[in-house]
């Protein structure tokens, strides 16, 4: 009778290994699959936070851009400036509009 009892405990501990190995196995692939689907979500987000990096890099070189033609431009205004101040300058404008020195004659041909 032990034989029996034996053997009938021998079975009922196969029967239990077998659906413990079978929940094992469901949550090995349950576990897997929760895995995948957040590696998923990740890579996703990150190539959403590429894509906005990306855009901001742009907009860093625009502007950088922008601010070197405007750094150009107040070097060329400044030379203007001096420029505009010479005496030279001053006299050129001003036979421009016509206006002379006070001991200067002019001469026009008559046609």
């Amino acid at each position: 009778m032990e034989k029996r009892r034996r053997g009938y405990r021998e079975r009922n501990e196969i029967r239990r290994r077998g659906r413990l190995e079978k929940t094992n196995k469901h949550g090995i692939v349950l576990i897997t699959l929760v895995v995948a689907v957040f590696a998923l979500v990740i890579w996703n987000r990150i190539g959403a936070a590429n894509e906005i990096i990306d855009k901001k890099n742009q907009e860093i070189d625009e502007l950088e851009n922008q601010y070197n033609e405007q750094v150009e431009r107040a070097l060329r205004l400044e030379e203007r400036k001096v420029e505009v101040q010479t005496t030279k300058y001053i006299i050129e404008v001003a036979k421009q509009l016509g206006l002379v020195f006070p001991d200067e004659i002019i001469y026009k041909p008559s046609n």
